[in-house]
């Protein structure tokens, strides 16, 4: 394959991203790395201001068969299964690209046993910090979700800029410290994916916003995916969050969605212990595998 590589341009770049995105193999059954929701929310909430023209793309003919998504002392690496051999160059790119930081980190799926025979060939070293993938199939019954008294479910269909600066507050609270803008979550709100019907939070009977979650929703895959899911420490250990996925995926299922998807660290105990019991099953783990570049003066 003649792939030519170059960096991200623009808007037309990002609609081939998300056609790349929505055409990988069993994202329906599995599940991906990143969704076109997952995509929009990078964007929207990157940390650096100038995150996209860092990108660097590599292309069959005009499609997007693969991209290479660049942070400080991190990477990621998104190939088409049809195009593995583009990997190493991915890879090796990464590599050259990111040694101003001490380190690098590439992510592989547990169950990808050819990425991580690749990054051992190019030095990288797997740790013990990964993420797990989990899956909740929407063909059966969803559980009816509960809320205490005088706690009630809100979306940001017809936000005002009031409801809109709440629903921030409940994210920077839920994730604190919190870089968490109203312009960044407006920013969301205007992407192509978003829908203010799956921008959910379960409010107080004072009408605080306890817990929130973006459903991202790939009507072509017929998948959803939560992220991120939060709840703000005054309100934990109520259920809440619980009641807050059961009602994510019963919208996804009257939308049509078979499948809903949901990543979390493997540090994040109460965050595991929850997509258990709500019956979300393993998909894949995913290591942090790292090259260090040079050691640190001492």
């Amino acid at each position: 394959m003649n792939a030519i590589m170059r960096p991200y341009r623009g808007e037309d770049d990002y609609a081939r991203m998300r056609r790349f995105l929505q055409a990988l193999p069993d994202v329906t059954e599995s599940g991906s790395d990143c969704t076109i929701g997952d995509l929009d929310w990078r964007r929207f909430t990157a940390k650096m201001p100038d995150q996209m023209s860092k990108l660097q793309l590599w292309f069959d003919g005009d499609d997007v068969a693969g991209f290479v998504w660049p942070e400080p002392g991190s990477a990621e690496i998104f190939v088409d299964p049809a195009n593995r051999e583009l990997e190493r160059t991915m890879i090796e790119w990464a590599v050259a690209n990111g040694q101003d930081a001490e380190s690098l980190t590439i992510l592989a799926n547990d169950q990808d046993m050819e990425r991580q025979r690749l990054l051992t060939a190019l030095g990288f070293e797997r740790t013990d910090e990964f993420y797990t993938y989990r899956k909740r199939p929407l063909d059966g019954d969803i559980e009816t979700p509960l809320l205490p008294p005088g706690y009630a479910f809100r979306d940001m269909r017809g936000a005002t800029p009031e409801i809109v600066e709440r629903r921030v507050e409940v994210h920077r609270a839920a994730w604190a410290p919190s870089k968490m803008t109203v312009e960044k979550h407006q920013a969301v709100m205007e992407s192509e994916t978003y829908r203010p019907d799956l921008d959910l939070v379960i409010a107080s009977p004072d009408e605080v916003f306890a817990t929130c979650t973006v459903v991202w929703h790939d009507p072509n895959n017929r998948i959803g995916v939560f992220e991120p899911v939060g709840c703000a420490p005054d309100f934990r250990q109520l259920g809440l969050t619980k009641a807050l996925m059961f009602e994510g995926m019963r919208r996804l299922q009257a939308l049509g969605a078979v499948n809903a998807f949901v990543a979390s660290s493997h540090a994040s105990l109460p965050a595991n212990r929850l997509y258990e019991s709500s019956r979300f099953q393993l998909v894949d783990h995913q290591h942090n595998w790292v090259k260090t570049f040079s050691s640190p003066v001492t």
